[in-house]
């Protein structure tokens, strides 16, 4: 028989929400490349694009999460989604510029952006890495996108790569992520990520599939023997993908709980764990501390052979999923990240609640991202941004993206 299983909570600051929540990794376990890990081709659970931020920083010991807004949306009250739009045309050629002052000048004209500050000669490629995933927005959205009207490149207290400020009129990169790219990938392999290199092997988690693995790890071991035949715009793109892979056991460890009742609800699984005498009673396990159930959930994937596979995402995808909240009409309406309430779910909003306990919502979102089931603002930005990256999703995902009243492209 052959099964993909979708769907579970994550765990991941993105976007305009604080930082400094920590989950243990407990027993998370590694594979040593290029040793092979034995796989089911009937057990593979897909990630698809999740971001992601993607930003997150994670220890061995533990997920220490940074988020892309920092506590933006906290002191906007979701502001950003109800900002007017200004028509840009339906259609903007773009071409790199080769100057900062071409590049300024281009934004101005074609985008409507007053004012670019902090950039240098020497930021070329940032500056139009920017504007380009700026453009590509906008002609997704036929010139109906929101905009800030400044850019500003500067550093940043923390590893986001950029942020909306509280009104969704200034778009911060962050300088010490770009400065030296090399420099943060190297870091980022060294101390925060979960692909690592240590003499002279990679390492990854064994709950992703080597197969999906193989090219970002072949991209990796051609970047540290190498890093000048990388361009900067493929070193985001690597550092984006690299940041997705800690995202998603970030989120694989949130909420084990029901995580375990969606691999459950499928037939050919529970068979596996129930003839692995792996407990499978949910009652049983919900009485378990959360320590105990991440512990079960890494034993499903290892003994009973469930591997994630990962597609990749684009060097945009991150400028992508926040105009995904700066286009959200309805953000300020929206129930937001459970680490406002200190993950004490009896005092969850009603729609947070019941996003998070309906298992069919739970598994359509989890055909976008993992991110995606953390809440409908989450869901909104993934499904945005791979939709403007060219992804096709399913009739529940749009009908689900439409109920939401997702920005239209």
């Amino acid at each position: 028989m052959n099964y993909q299983i979708k769907g579970y909570i994550p765990y991941m600051n993105y976007g305009y929400y604080p930082l400094n929540n920590m989950v243990n990794t407990r027993n998370v376990a590694f594979t040593s490349e290029p040793d092979t890990v034995t796989l089911s081709a009937n057990n593979q659970e897909k990630e698809t694009k999740t971001g992601l931020s993607k930003n997150a920083k994670l220890g061995l010991g533990a997920l220490a999460l940074v988020g892309i807004g920092v506590a933006a949306y906290i002191l906007s009250r979701g502001k950003v989604g109800r900002k007017s739009v200004q028509q840009l045309a339906k259609h903007i050629e773009y071409k790199p510029a080769k100057t900062i002052e071409e590049a300024i000048e281009f934004g101005k004209v074609n985008l409507g952006i007053k004012d670019y500050k902090g950039f240098q000669t020497k930021d070329i490629d940032v500056i139009n890495w920017i504007n380009e995933g700026i453009v590509n927005i906008s002609n997704a959205q036929k010139g109906n996108s929101k905009i800030p009207k400044k850019i500003v490149y500067k550093v940043i207290d923390h590893q986001t790569i950029l942020q909306v400020d509280s009104a969704g009129k200034i778009l911060s990169i962050n300088k010490s992520v770009f400065d030296n790219i090399d420099k943060t990938i190297n870091n980022y392999l060294n101390d925060g990520s979960l692909v690592t290199f240590k003499n002279g092997k990679f390492s990854h988690p064994e709950i992703y599939s080597t197969n999906s693995m193989k090219e970002l790890l072949r991209k990796l071991r051609n970047f540290v023997n190498n890093s000048s035949q990388y361009s900067f715009q493929e070193k985001i793109e690597l550092f984006e993908n690299l940041q997705m892979v800690t995202d998603g056991v970030s989120s694989f460890l949130s909420n084990p709980i029901n995580r375990i009742k969606s691999l459950l609800k499928n037939p050919e699984v529970k068979r596996r764990i129930s003839q692995l005498g792996l407990e499978n009673n949910i009652e049983n396990i919900s009485k378990m501390s959360i320590d105990e159930q991440q512990d079960l959930l890494l034993k499903y994937f290892r003994e009973a052979n469930i591997k994630k596979t990962i597609e990749p995402v684009s060097r945009f995808h991150n400028i992508y999923h926040e105009f995904g909240h700066l286009n959200d009409s309805q953000l300020l309406n929206r129930a937001h990240v459970k680490q406002f309430y200190d993950a004490n779910k009896e005092i969850y909003p009603t729609e947070l609640k019941e996003w998070l306990n309906d298992i069919k919502k739970q598994r359509i979102a989890g055909e976008v991202s993992s991110y995606a089931a953390e809440n409908p603002a989450e869901f909104i930005a993934e499904t945005y941004a791979n939709l403007i990256e060219g992804h096709k999703f399913s009739d529940d995902v749009m009908a689900l993206y439409k109920k939401y009243n997702g920005p239209i492209l």
